[in-house]
C-alpha cells in the first residue's frame, strides 16, 4: 500500500509538470489546464497535510509563518485600503503571489528522494525531445518563414524574431527551457544526446532574444571559468559588457523611458505603498493579472488607464512586472517577506550536497536569471516559474541520501 502511494504522487507529479510543460498549447483544447499550476499546489499541499510520519522542521515553521504573514498582510491592506472587497479575487490572487515558492516548499517536504529520482528520470527523454523538436521547429521556421512559432512578429532584436515555438512567449519559452535544461544537467550519465540537447537548450535561449535568458547563459559560461580557475578580470568585464549591450533595449525600455508601462507601473506603486504605509492596497488591486480582469480603480486614479497597455480595452502590460506589484500591494513588509521566501530557497539550494558542481551552477543561474528577470516581468509567479522551481525542488530532494 505504502509503495502504490509513492507510485501515485510521483505519477501524480509527472502529469502535471507534462501539462505545465504544454501548458499553453493544451489549455485552448482544454480550459482547466490553463489553472494546472494551481492545482498541482493543492494537491501538494493535500499531501503535505496527510503526510503523518512528517517532521515538521525549524524551517518548515519559518517558511510557513513567512506564508501566513503574507496572507494576514494582503487581508489587511485590502480591509484599510477598501480597494477591492472581493475574497475569491483577493484568495487567487494570494495563491499566484506565493504558488512557486509554496510549490518548492511542498515539493521537498512531500516528495521522497526515491519519488524525485523517478520522475527527474521520466522527465530527462521528454526534456530532450522537446528541445530537440523546439532546435528543429526554428530552423525550419527561419527557412520557411513561418510565423506560428514567432508569437510577437513585431519584436525584433538583433536581426532576430523572438522564438517562443509553441509556449504563450518567448520570455516563457526560455523560462520552460532553462528548466529543462536543468533537468538534462542533473542526469548522472552522461551521452551524446545528453550534450546534443544541453547545446541546443543554449542555442534556444539566445534565439528568445530575451536579456535574462540570454543572461543565463552569460553567467554558466562564467560559472565554468571560475570551476576551471580559467578565468581573468577582462573576461568578467566582457560579459560586463555584453550584459549591457545586449540588455539594452531592457534597460532603456523598463528603467529609462518614463512613459513606458513598467516604468509608470514601478513609479505608482512607490506612490501607492507610500499612500496606505507600511502596508499596501491588497490582493488583486494591484500589477496583478485579477487587478487587471476587475480592472482596479487605482488605475484610474492614478491615470494610468490613459495609458497604452494599462487601459480597461487593452491590459496586456499590466502584468509586466512582479515587484512593483508586490510592493504596491503588500507594503514594505510585504516585499520584505517575498524577499525572505527567495532567500529561504536560496539556502536550501546552498546546503544541499550535489552529485557534481554543474547541478549547482545550473540551478544558481537559475535562481539569478530569475532575480533579473523579475525587475521587469512577472518570472516568479508564472506557471514557467512554477516548473522550473518543481524542477529545482526534485533536484533537491534527488540528492538528499535518505528515502523518507
Amino acid at each position: 500500500m505504502k509503495i502504490s502511494k509513492r507510485l501515485v504522487n510521483a505519477n501524480m507529479m509527472l502529469i502535471f509538470l507534462v501539462i505545465i510543460l504544454f501548458q499553453f498549447f493544451i489549455g485552448r483544447l482544454i480550459p482547466l489546464a490553463s489553472y494546472s499550476d494551481e492545482i498541482l499546489v493543492l494537491i501538494l499541499l493535500c499531501i503535505f497535510l496527510h503526510e503523518r510520519k512528517l517532521k515538521i522542521l525549524s524551517s518548515d515553521i519559518y517558511f510557513i509563518f513567512l506564508c501566513l504573514l503574507v496572507f494576514a498582510l494582503g487581508v489587511l491592506s485590502n480591509i484599510l485600503s477598501g480597494v477591492t472587497d472581493n475574497f475569491i479575487f483577493v484568495f487567487l490572487d494570494y495563491i499566484s503571489i506565493i504558488k512557486t515558492y509554496i510549490i518548492f516548499f511542498l515539493i521537498i517536504r512531500s516528495i521522497s528522494s526515491r519519488e524525485a529520482k523517478w520522475v527527474l528520470s521520466k522527465l530527462y527523454p521528454i526534456s530532450c525531445f522537446y528541445i530537440i523538436v523546439a532546435f528543429l521547429c526554428v530552423i525550419f521556421g527561419y527557412v520557411a518563414n513561418i510565423s506560428f512559432f514567432f508569437k510577437d512578429e513585431t519584436s525584433i532584436r538583433y536581426g532576430l524574431r523572438a522564438y517562443s515555438f509553441i509556449a504563450e512567449n518567448a520570455s516563457s519559452f526560455g523560462c520552460l527551457i532553462i528548466g529543462l535544461y536543468t533537468v538534462i544537467q542533473a542526469k548522472e550519465r552522461k551521452s551524446i544526446l545528453n550534450l546534443c540537447a544541453k547545446t541546443a537548450a543554449l542555442i534556444l535561449l539566445l534565439l528568445t532574444t530575451k536579456g535574462p535568458q540570454i543572461f543565463y547563459v552569460a553567467i554558466l559560461i562564467v560559472f565554468h571559468l571560475l570551476h576551471t580557475k580559467k578565468i581573468r578580470i577582462w573576461h568578467i568585464g566582457i560579459v560586463l559588457l555584453l550584459g549591457v549591450v545586449l540588455g539594452r533595449y531592457q534597460i532603456i525600455n523598463y528603467f529609462l523611458n518614463e512613459n513606458s508601462a513598467r516604468f509608470l507601473l514601478a513609479k505608482t506603486a512607490f506612490l501607492i505603498a507610500n499612500r496606505y504605509f507600511p502596508l499596501g492596497s491588497g490582493f488583486a488591486t494591484f500589477g496583478s493579472d485579477l487587478s487587471r480582469t476587475a480592472y482596479s480603480s487605482l488605475y484610474r486614479e492614478y491615470g494610468l488607464s490613459k495609458v497604452y497597455g494599462l487601459s480597461r480595452d487593452y491590459g496586456a502590460y499590466i502584468t509586466d512586472n512582479y515587484w512593483p506589484m508586490v510592493l504596491a500591494q503588500l507594503g514594505y513588509i510585504g516585499i520584505l517577506a517575498i524577499v525572505l521566501m527567495i532567500h529561504y530557497i536560496y539556502t536550501k539550494v546552498i546546503s544541499t550536497k550535489y552529485d557534481n558542481i554543474e547541478i549547482k551552477q545550473s540551478i544558481l543561474a537559475l535562481l539569478i536569471t530569475f532575480l533579473v528577470g523579475s525587475l521587469g516581468a512577472a518570472y516568479f509567479n508564472t506557471s514557467a516559474g512554477v516548473f522550473c522551481f518543481s524542477i529545482v525542488g526534485l533536484i533537491l530532494n534527488s540528492n538528499r541520501k535518505q528515502n523518507c
